[in-house]
Parts: C-alpha cells; structure tokens; sequence
C-alpha cells in the first residue's frame, strides 16, 4: 500500500535541524560580551537536547508551509517498508 502524508504549518525534518542550528547562533549572537561563554554553553545544550514532539510539540512553520512524504506500508501487517521525505 502507498500512503501520501502531507502536515500544514509543519517543517520537514531537514528543515528542523536547520532551525535549531540557526536558533542556537541567535542565542549567542545576542548574548553580551559578559554572557558570550553561558551562551555558548546554553546553545550548546540546545543542539544535544532532543525534546519527544509528542510531548513537547513541534515549531511551527507558518502560512504555506508543508511537510510531506511517500510510505509504502504492508497492508496486511502495517509494517513500513520505504518512507520518502519530500522536500518543501
């Protein structure tokens, strides 16, 4: 069986990683002089962490923005043979 899945508002998973990257540069490019090494350090934590969306939810990417991708799946046992991302 092909499933297509497509989520509104929703950033694709290369798209997420990108976002916490670019978060994490605006962490410390607004820190002071003084907070440069807490920021630094505080960015750092930010990149390792990873939160479950399911309990924490997942950013939202606005207006027009979509998530999608291709599964083929086994009907009969519901196992997931192939999943293709597709890109925005």
């Amino acid at each position: 069986m092909i499933l297509i899945e497509t989520e509104h508002n929703a950033y694709t998973e290369e798209q997420k990683k990108q976002r916490r990257v670019q978060m994490a540069k605006e962490m410390e490019e607004a820190a002071g002089e003084d907070e440069m090494e807490l920021a630094k350090e505080m960015a750092a934590d930010f990149l390792s962490e990873d939160l479950p969306e399911r309990t924490y939810g997942s950013p939202k990417a606005g207006p027009a923005m979509w998530a999608s991708l291709i599964r083929i799946m086994s009907p009969v046992t519901g196992a997931t043979h192939s999943v293709t991302r597709l890109e925005q």
